[in-house]
C-alpha cells in the first residue's frame, strides 16, 4: 500500500508534519509527497498555485476500489477539493 500527500501551504514554513511525512517518506518508501505553494519563494521547485485538477491527476493514483483520499484544512478548501475530487471520479469525503 502506498500513501500519496499533497500538502498545500500559503507559504512554505517547515512543520513538524512535514518532517514527520518526510521521514516517512525515505525510511519506508511507500510514501510519496508533492507541495503546492499559493506563495512561492525563489528558487522553489514544487507546485505552486491551487491544487488544481491537474495536479491531482498527476500526483494521485486514478480513483479506484480501495483508493482513498483524505482531506484536511480549513472548511472552504476541504469543500473546493470535496468538489474537485468528486468531478474526477474519486468516492465523495466524508
Amino acid at each position: 500500500m502506498f500513501f500519496y500527500f499533497i500538502c498545500f501551504f500559503i507559504f512554505y514554513l517547515f512543520f513538524a508534519v512535514d518532517e514527520q511525512l518526510e521521514h516517512w517518506a525515505a525510511d519506508h518508501g511507500r510514501f510519496v509527497i508533492h507541495y503546492v505553494l499559493s506563495n512561492s519563494p525563489v528558487g522553489w521547485t514544487g507546485g505552486v498555485g491551487f491544487v488544481s485538477k491537474e495536479i491531482i491527476q498527476e500526483h494521485l493514483p486514478t480513483p479506484a476500489d480501495g483508493v482513498k483520499v483524505l482531506l484536511c484544512g480549513p472548511p472552504p478548501m476541504v469543500k473546493a477539493m470535496g468538489a474537485l475530487l468528486g468531478d474526477l471520479g474519486y468516492e465523495s469525503p466524508r
